[in-house]
């Protein structure tokens, strides 16, 4: 009817979170990283602290919560490896991949990696153990140091501790556990820091979408939000499956090009 006002949907609460985190399997004890889109609820009691707090009740202090902090930027514009490496401050550089990794970030008892692009924020009980290993993590190639995605970095202790992997209103497209199974492929592929000459480019949509038909992904919607979730081990290992079993899926480019548009 014309003139007529849309109704607002209810505001997501901290149980709606936490009733969709246990459709997924994820409880008391467990290991998670999560990438998140506060945007994508609608409205949320709490905001972006409302979520962490869904999360770490959920989870609750025998459990760890992993987040990306990466930092993409330098004084507000998009910048090099490099910038990012002399300007990184371990204590202060925000993360700018949403408002709610920032806000954890911030949070009282969280750890960050040291790592100047792809840190990762912890809380709980193994929040130290899956952190202490980025300042020295070496031996893997990739467009931001063989540090990123390392042995021994974060991405290795969730790989072999297989977390809970979650998509919270975001889709494989920001799936950086992609970018570690990049890291692999090359390192399989004879691939080292100082002499990668190409670095294997794929569509994560694409991959997600077989990772999608393989029935190893959990989907629910909590508000507006749909989510993802499977295990950081099968998401890897079933990853590297595919893209060996499709190579018309890699598109090889030098890393120069692709780290100016990074």
């Amino acid at each position: 009817m014309r003139g007529e006002t849309r109704k607002k949907d209810p505001a997501v609460t901290q149980r709606d979170i936490r009733d969709g985190l246990d459709r997924l399997g994820t409880g008391t004890g467990s290991a998670g990283m999560v990438h998140s889109s506060l945007s994508s609820f609608g409205t949320v009691d709490g905001g972006a602290l409302g979520v962490i707090k869904a999360l770490m009740q959920q989870v609750s202090g025998k459990g760890t919560i992993l987040m990306p902090a990466f930092v993409q930027k330098v004084n507000g514009r998009r910048a090099s490896y490099p910038e990012r490496e002399t300007e990184w401050n371990i204590e202060t550089s925000p993360s700018d991949v949403g408002l709610v990794t920032e806000t954890f970030r911030t949070t009282t008892s969280v750890i960050r990696s040291d790592h100047p692009s792809h840190s990762i924020c912890t809380w709980g009980r193994n929040a130290k153990e899956a952190t202490r290993g980025h300042r020295t993590a070496s031996g893997r190639p990739s467009p931001w140091c063989n540090r990123a995605f390392g042995v021994g970095s974060p991405w290795d202790w969730m790989y072999e501790n297989d977390v809970h992997y979650l998509l919270m209103g975001v889709d494989f497209n920001v799936c950086t556990m992609l970018h570690y199974v990049q890291a692999l492929f090359a390192e399989r592929n004879g691939l080292y820091e100082g002499n990668l000459q190409q670095w294997p480019i794929f569509s994560f949509p694409a991959v997600g979408e077989k990772l999608k038909e393989k029935d190893i992904v959990d989907e629910t919607t909590v508000g507006r939000s749909r989510w993802y979730h499977l295990g950081a081990k099968s998401l890897v290992d079933e990853a590297l499956g595919i893209l060996e079993g499709n190579p018309e899926m890699i598109k090889p480019t030098r890393i120069a090009p692709y780290l100016s548009e990074e």
